[in-house]
């Protein structure tokens, strides 16, 4: 049912798998480099692209919250914990 409902997702996360078979490496926006080993795993070469990415979305908050002089405590997952002022 999800291949259903989002089939462009499924296009490209095959796409990207397609891309580390051919050229043995994939890399993300800020060029997080994963290699293709002998015997490659499908499912985490589909993955790697919204992991990393996402990774490097959430590196690129916490540096925004340290450059507006924001107290960043942390880093959860895929949220930033920060003590501030209300104001």
């Amino acid at each position: 049912m999800h291949h259903q409902t989002f089939p462009q997702y499924w296009k490209w996360s095959q796409g990207a798998t397609d891309h580390a078979m051919l050229f043995l490496k994939l890399h993300s926006v800020f060029g997080w480099a994963r290699g293709v080993g002998a015997d490659p795993n499908s499912r985490s070469l589909a993955n790697f692209p919204c992991q990393a990415n996402g990774a490097e979305m959430l590196w690129l908050v916490c540096c925004l919250i340290v450059e507006r002089r924001v107290q960043l405590l942390a880093p959860v997952h895929d949220a930033a914990l920060i003590e501030a002022d209300i104001d």
